[in-house]
């Protein structure tokens, strides 16, 4: 942070320094429930996102853990 800026007293922890960035296009899921297009993709493959779940699940069913899953944005299946 350059000095001039570090000693104005209304900025003290309500500042930052930062740097300009190139966009990394990313969509991320965290699914807790077998629903929407999850749902389907079980019914189709017993899968969730590449993620094998136990046979007789139900629409809407909690998770037991979390599916966290990322993927670059504009490349849906």
């Amino acid at each position: 942070m350059p000095a001039a800026v570090q000693q104005i007293a209304d900025l003290n922890k309500r500042s930052m320094l930062v740097w300009k960035a190139e966009v990394f296009p990313v969509e991320c899921v965290v699914r807790g429930y077998l629903v929407g297009s999850g749902w389907k993709d079980y019914l189709r493959t017993g899968e969730v996102c590449g993620h094998k779940l136990p046979d007789g699940l139900l629409e809407s069913v909690e998770l037991k853990e979390p599916i966290f899953t990322p993927q670059r944005s504009g490349t849906r299946p």
